[in-house]
């Protein structure tokens, strides 16, 4: 009760109908997008690692009208064993920003006052609520579903 779940779409390049546990209603799915400049616009130059186009749908992702939200997947760099750095992409890259976004919003002052008085266990519509009303609402070009999730954003809180 009171957990906000967020999950990765998944790498398959298909519909998240069946997706465990990305699929569940309760959970903020996040699907994987090309963002090599970090602002909206398709202005970036194309990915080092892919050769994809800025502010594009990863044609790797899953997609479906229960993914939330979209977030950078691609070529992103991390930690890798023996404290080296490496690129690489996925939507298990991209998770992270939508889980860190509800950790940003939980702790503001928008966030604060928005679960103050509420019940635990209605936390995590209202953590999906303030993400998809922040978001950038935006179509990425080539999404197969045409769907526009929207890319998660945390200028608004």
């Amino acid at each position: 009760k009171g957990v906000t779940y967020v999950a990765a779409a998944g790498n398959d390049g298909i519909r998240l109908d069946s997706v465990i546990p990305a699929s569940y209603p309760e959970v903020i799915s996040v699907s994987a997008m090309v963002d090599s400049d970090g602002s909206p616009g398709g202005n970036g130059a194309s990915d080092l690692c892919m050769s994809l186009p800025d502010d594009t749908f990863a044609p790797f992702s899953n997609y479906g009208r229960q993914v939330g939200l979209s977030a950078p997947g691609v070529c992103v760099s991390s930690t890798y064993i023996g404290s080296n750095v490496a690129v690489d992409s996925g939507t298990s890259y991209a998770s992270p920003a939508v889980a860190g976004a509800a950790a940003l919003w939980l702790t503001s002052p928008a966030g604060i006052a928005a679960t103050k008085d509420k019940e635990r266990s209605t936390y995590p519509a209202t953590v999906r609520k303030a993400l998809l009303d922040a978001r950038e609402r935006t179509q990425l070009a080539n999404d197969p579903d045409g769907i526009a999730e929207g890319v998660v954003s945390v200028r608004r809180f």
